[in-house]
């Protein structure tokens, strides 16, 4: 069980008001190491730099889709294996689909809550203290 205050995440959306709800929710779940990229070219560049644990991703972005962005990451020999959640706004069985063919580890619907996102990342890393 991974204490929520030691995980280190990455969010990435171009919208700001998603960024900040995200935050707070991760916040709210006790994680407080959140790192914020505005695409997915800025995220990649961070990756470079930083180390996270997990990876939070829209998937309609300006320039790189989060799906794309997912495929970018799977092919790094260092990232390979990193936690990427796809958070998108539509209910998309292609979608969803080209996502699990990329190697993504959970998929959330935007809007979501404190709660869905808890139970979204506990399925990925195990149960947050």
């Amino acid at each position: 069980m991974p204490s929520a205050k030691n995980i280190k995440m990455l969010i990435v959306d171009d919208q700001k008001s998603m960024l900040e709800l995200t935050k707070y929710s991760l916040n709210q779940l006790g994680v407080d190491q959140v790192f914020e990229a505005k695409s997915a070219e800025q995220a990649l560049e961070m990756l470079e730099e930083t180390e996270v644990h997990l990876i939070i991703s829209d998937v309609n972005m300006e320039g790189m889709s989060g799906v794309d962005f997912l495929k970018h990451v799977r092919r790094d020999a260092k990232l390979k294996d990193l936690p990427f959640v796809l958070a998108s706004g539509v209910q998309d069985r292609d979608l969803v689909k080209s996502a699990i063919e990329a190697g993504v580890n959970n998929y959330i619907t935007k809007p979501f809550n404190v709660a869905t996102l808890k139970k979204k990342l506990e399925a990925v890393v195990g149960e947050l203290q």
